[in-house]
């Protein structure tokens, strides 16, 4: 196991939980709560409340288009899944945004 998946897996086990890991994890491209749920095979309520408390730690932000929510990772959020080598984690597609926005 790498350094860094034993970081991650301390991170994951500690206060934030393998949920909230996972779905900051899978955020590193913009997604809809019903397809983390998916991702995740969790409920969809259940992601709901993970992602309001990712968003209230500044780790995740939230933008609607119409009626579709899309979520993805804050800078913050992708620096902490970022590799030691600085470069982003596992799920990340180049994209985060730079701030939450409410």
């Amino acid at each position: 196991m790498t350094r860094h998946r034993r970081r991650l897996r301390r991170w994951a086990t500690g206060p934030v939980g393998r949920t909230r890991a996972a779905l900051l994890s899978e955020l590193g491209e913009p997604l809809s709560t019903p397809d983390l749920a998916a991702r995740l095979g969790v409920t969809a309520g259940a992601v709901s409340q993970h992602l309001g408390a990712l968003r209230a730690a500044g780790l995740v932000t939230t933008r609607r288009t119409g009626r579709t929510a899309v979520h993805l990772r804050t800078r913050t959020g992708t620096v902490l899944t970022a590799e030691p080598s600085g470069r982003p984690g596992p799920g990340t597609a180049g994209t985060t945004a730079d701030a939450p926005n409410g």
